[in-house]
């Protein structure tokens, strides 16, 4: 009974790749005879339905992995604007805005590229 459901069912399922012919396939009592060029049709067909569903898994995938990436960065970004707001170098033309006038020392200026380092090489990796 499935293997006739089988037979009946291959039309429609090979249409779109030309068809078959049903001279191709033979029902015997417990099993289904078919010849390569049929096996070869049925594998194309199946690789064209998963195919389908491939694409759409990886078109899900790309667009999480899109808004993850795109959360991350406006974290970083966040970070950066909130160093650039609290040190707001050469704003202006003047030695009153250079970074040793407004942070005194060296250490101190290290010390804020530090905290920028960290910053850049995440940006870097994404």
């Amino acid at each position: 009974e499935a293997a006739r459901l089988f037979v009946d069912a291959l039309p429609d399922a090979l249409g779109h790749l030309g068809g078959y012919d049903p001279k191709d396939v033979v029902l015997g009592k417990t099993k289904v005879f078919s010849r390569t060029k049929l096996v070869c049709l049925l594998d194309k067909a199946r690789e064209l339905a998963l195919s389908t569903h491939v694409v759409e898994i990886q078109r899900i995938y790309r667009g999480y992995r899109t808004r993850k990436s795109l959360r991350e960065f406006k974290v970083v970004f966040g970070k950066v604007k909130q160093w650039h707001q609290a040190n707001n170098f050469y704003t202006k033309p003047g030695p009153e805005h250079i970074a040793i006038t407004k942070l005194k020392t060296a250490e101190a200026i290290e010390a804020q590229v530090a905290a920028l380092e960290p910053l850049f090489e995440k940006a870097q990796r994404m």
